[in-house]
């Protein structure tokens, strides 16, 4: 999936999968509802077309503000999405957004909710989401299968 961005007067956003497990949204600035509503669609779309992602990295380091209704936007988002993930790590300098995820813990407590000031440290911690192979099974040849009759 290539980064999928919107901007508007106030700010952008942008939807994009990084290490192939992990669904990172960023936003840059004022994020208006309309833009906030199009980047919770190509998240969707996003998450639908890569079964495989179980974590989201929303990464807010340059974000100034939001217009009401976003986080309410944003919880429900998740919570329909819910199935498909495991963790939220939620990147930001702000101590008003990292006091606001308590809301998320709080609303979705099947999801690990963890905020991070390093996008980095966060992209690491989202990706040990991701399910592991179940290893190989060796072969010592001393369970053989009966010959078919």
């Amino acid at each position: 999936m290539a980064d999928e961005t919107t901007r508007d007067a106030y700010g952008e956003t942008t939807v994009r999968v990084v290490s192939g497990v992990v669904l990172e949204l960023l936003s840059r600035r004022h994020v208006s509802r309309a833009n906030a509503t199009g980047m919770f669609e190509r998240a969707g779309a996003a998450l639908h077309a890569h079964p495989e992602v179980r974590a989201v990295l929303f990464e807010t380091s340059e974000h100034s503000g939001h217009d009401p209704g976003n986080l309410a936007m944003a919880i429900r988002w998740f919570q329909e999405q819910g199935a498909q993930l495991a963790r939220v790590a939620l990147v930001t300098r702000s101590h008003a957004l990292a006091t606001m995820s308590n809301v998320g813990r709080v609303m979705l407590p099947r999801l690990d909710v963890a905020v991070f000031s390093s996008r980095e440290e966060a992209l690491v911690w989202c990706a040990a989401a991701a399910p592991t192979a179940a290893p190989a099974r060796q072969r010592t040849g001393k369970h053989r299968r009966p010959n078919a009759a």
